[in-house]
């Protein structure tokens, strides 16, 4: 489990992309100046916050991998460039890699949720939801998918509950409310 991870994911959420161009061209000038796995680590997260597909920052990932076969950072962040690219397969082979090593780990088994929500699995999605949403009460996206998975499941009340907590914990992410309004 790495709280670390779901700390800047939560900071995505919230990410107002002012700069975001900047910041870019300056860590790419880092990584050429002094190209540490700690550079390319962050150059990499702040491609994929720019283009959740980008193949620029798979690739980085990708390479901090191959030194360090054991990121689950590095397997956490593919597997969710993966999912937006709607690579299933190589999604669901990093998050065994990830429940191999750690069968309880929050982010697997949130990753695992949305992994079932796609195959429409909604039993199996609620549960693994559901253990991240209690693993990391605080990650609005757990929340939210979990809220997903209960509808699936007809437990309307359940799925407001989860949108709402998902809304307050991430007011400026869009799809809860949407979620909410549409209930």
């Amino acid at each position: 489990d790495n709280p670390e991870w779901r700390e800047e994911y939560r900071k995505l959420l919230h990410w107002d992309p002012a700069h975001l161009d900047d910041s870019i061209r300056e860590q790419r000038k880092l990584v050429k100046e002094k190209p540490s796995d700690d550079a390319k680590h962050k150059l990499a997260e702040l491609l994929a916050r720019q283009n959740p597909s980008s193949e620029e920052a798979r690739s980085l990932y990708a390479d901090l991998l191959k030194r360090k076969p054991d990121s689950a950072i590095a397997k956490k962040r593919l597997v969710e460039l993966y999912l937006v690219k709607k690579d299933y397969n190589r999604a669901k082979y990093y998050i065994d890699q990830i429940l191999k090593n750690s069968p309880e780990d929050v982010d697997g088994r949130y990753f695992r949720g949305r992994l079932f929500l796609v195959e429409r699995n909604a039993q199996k999605a609620y549960d693994d939801l559901g253990a991240a949403a209690r693993g990391a009460p605080r990650f609005a996206p757990a929340q939210y998918f979990l809220g997903v998975s209960a509808l699936y499941l007809n437990k309307t009340a359940e799925a407001k509950a989860s949108f709402t907590k998902a809304a307050e914990l991430a007011p400026n992410w869009q799809p809860p409310h949407v979620s909410l309004a549409q209930l």
